[in-house]
């Protein structure tokens, strides 16, 4: 029997829940459960007026996958500060023109380390499902803090 772990992330305020079970085998067969949670501050929500106040147009990152489900939009893709060599500060989502999600890319891509030659962006990859009510459906943008406080938009797979 395998070790068991999942994992559940809230964003409660401006902080970050992360609850994880995690089930370990024990000699007789059945599983022994642990529970842990962790509390790391996400970054605070930008108004949109603030991004577009600080926009530049530098290549930033790549919404890889934008599915709109009836109750619910994923999101997953890249961002990196490709001309400073490094990480981005934050993503933030906007729906509508409203900000819906602030999150620091965490996720490892060694694709995109290997496609810019910078292995400072390895973990550039980000992923987040956004709960809106089905009436709140519509335009997605989503935006890259780069290192020096300005923004960039990050580009968007083409429309089928």
């Amino acid at each position: 029997m395998t070790h068991l772990t999942r994992s559940y992330e809230a964003l409660i305020g401006c902080a970050l829940s992360l609850l994880v079970i995690s089930g370990i085998p024990r000699a007789d067969g059945n599983l022994k459960f642990l529970l842990s949670e962790s509390f790391v501050r996400a970054p605070p929500f930008i108004p949109m007026d603030q991004v577009k106040a600080k926009l530049v147009a530098r290549r930033a990152g790549f919404v890889d996958q934008l599915l709109n489900r009836t109750d619910s939009i994923s999101i997953s893709g890249w961002a990196a500060d490709i001309s400073a060599k490094g990480t981005v500060r934050s993503v933030h989502v906007f729906v509508n023109g409203r900000p819906m999600s602030t999150l620091v890319p965490q996720q490892m891509r060694p694709d995109v380390a290997a496609a810019f030659g910078i292995p400072e962006v390895t973990q550039s990859g980000f992923s987040v499902v956004i709960r809106v009510a089905p009436q709140a459906q519509g335009s997605v943008q989503v935006f890259a803090e780069l290192q020096d406080g300005s923004f960039a938009e990050l580009g968007y797979p083409a429309k089928p």
